[in-house]
């Protein structure tokens, strides 16, 4: 039987060319600081997107109106570049802010792929999704593995930062409630609500329920990984065991 990898101590926040990177990298270097760990941003140059334009039948519709065009792939290349570009100023001015050493990679790969690359290796994951949900008064934290040390742990931690002071916490899925209800001990303001009834579709895209933050254990079943990477619009932290 081959060796389970440790992954490497410390955080990745990664995005592609759709996702708004200032929500993960704010959590991210939140994460850095508070358990002093190195920080290291990922930007994924798209391949799946890649492929796509060049297709010779596929068509680009400006968002301003008009009629469509060809894809320019040598212009979506440029511009990937100049998206990378903006993502590694901005890590480095958060990782400047929180005082904790980063690094940069730049990988032409899918986001699905991207989870078993090495330069994702670490304990902790935050990955940018599309675009960020609406901003609720009380931010919602969706956590979907309450039974793994890590991911509590991690919860902990982003239960500590002044914006989850007061969170509104949903438990969907399997949790211990003994080892739950120690974390929940320490953060008198987090309010928890059990999420038995609604699917795992309907707490990520329902207005009632659409989360802020989305948490789970970085092993999870597909059946729950792949909706959060196609369906959240708020960064997924995904927890591993070191």
């Amino acid at each position: 039987m081959a060796k389970k990898k440790t992954p490497e101590q410390r955080i990745v926040v990664t995005v592609d060319t759709a996702a708004r990177a200032e929500p993960a990298l704010a959590l991210a270097a939140m994460l850095a600081k508070a358990r002093q760990r190195a920080l290291h941003g990922l930007f994924i140059e798209d391949t799946d997107l890649l492929a796509v334009a060049r297709l010779p039948f596929a068509r680009e519709y400006p968002r301003a109106g008009g009629a469509p065009r060809s894809f320019d792939n040598s212009a979506l290349e440029r511009q990937m570049a100049r998206l990378a570009e903006q993502y590694r100023q901005a890590l480095e001015r958060q990782a400047e802010e929180a005082s904790v050493p980063w690094t940069y990679t730049c990988l032409r790969t899918s986001k699905r792929l991207m989870l078993g690359s090495a330069e994702a290796s670490a304990d902790v994951l935050v990955i940018g999704q599309p675009a960020a949900a609406v901003s609720a008064r009380t931010p919602r934290i969706l956590l979907l593995d309450g039974t793994r040390p890590a991911v509590l742990g991690t919860l902990d931690t982003v239960l500590a930062s002044p914006g989850y002071a007061n969170a509104d916490l949903l438990v969907h899925g399997e949790f211990d409630a003994e080892a739950l209800n120690a974390v929940l001990a320490d953060h008198p303001g987090v309010t928890r609500r059990l999420m038995g009834g609604p699917s795992l579709k309907e707490l990520l895209t329902g207005p009632a329920y659409r989360p802020s933050l989305v948490l789970l254990a970085r092993d999870a079943e597909a059946a729950e990984l792949e909706p959060c990477l196609r369906l959240a619009d708020c960064p997924v932290i995904a927890a591993a065991e070191t």
